[in-house]
């Protein structure tokens, strides 16, 4: 069964396996996998000294039948690229 989830980068994180690369109105970006294998420690980019503290997890949660509704609305109503 598919799970629907909501997670939001922070400094530094690579988005997980399974994310969709579409962002909701909220910031979330929705990802769709398997039940229990969304990978809650995150990816990181190269990090410097200077950079600020990178969290150890995924901000994520369960995505609302509102946000489905508005993820398969946009994929259902791509904007065409402007030339």
């Amino acid at each position: 069964m598919s799970e629907y989830r909501l997670f939001f980068l922070t400094h530094g994180q690579k988005p997980p396996t399974g994310a969709t690369g579409i962002m909701l109105a909220n910031g979330g970006i929705m990802w769709i996998g398997d039940n229990g294998t969304f990978q809650v420690e995150p990816t990181f980019g190269t990090k410097t000294d200077s950079d600020p503290y990178f969290s150890a997890t995924y901000n994520n949660r369960t995505a609302t039948q509102d946000e489905i509704d508005e993820y398969d609305y946009i994929l259902a109503n791509p904007i065409p690229p402007e030339w």
